[in-house]
């Protein structure tokens, strides 16, 4: 069972996220607008609470409908944090991230900083993709 540690209590973030089994892994839905690192914190510490719920090694977040900053420094911070806020078992989770094509490049600028971290968490704009790269 993964255990997070805790963060990000004050926060205005608006955001939803619901989860439901798949065949092949959880889709984690989020719906909302995320503005800054506090934001991404709070909202990764959502989802990875409904990872622990459902202990599933393969996630699909379905973020369609959120927004999330355009500055790419967050994301640095973001994937740092998750190296010391997060198990090391994680890095076994393989997680595709689906947004729209406006945030392609904060999401490439994710996906790259994750490998370099040794995370399995994949990028894309398509739906159809992610499934693809989660099931194979």
């Amino acid at each position: 069972m993964l255990l997070i540690n805790n963060c990000c209590q004050n926060t205005r973030m608006n955001i939803t996220i619901s989860s439901e089994s798949k065949n092949e892994y959880r889709l984690i839905t989020s719906i909302g607008s995320l503005s800054d690192i506090d934001d991404l914190l709070k909202h990764t510490h959502l989802t990875c609470k409904e990872i622990i719920i459902h202990d599933e090694k393969k996630i699909l977040i379905n973020a369609l409908e959120t927004k999330f900053p355009l500055s790419l420094y967050p994301y640095f911070e973001l994937v740092n944090h998750y190296t010391t806020a997060f198990p090391f078992e994680v890095r076994r989770l393989r997680v595709a991230c689906v947004v729209l094509k406006d945030y392609e490049q904060a999401s490439k600028f994710w996906e790259n900083l994750c490998a370099t971290k040794g995370f399995i968490f994949s990028a894309f704009t398509s739906l159809q993709d992610a499934h693809k790269w989660l099931t194979v």
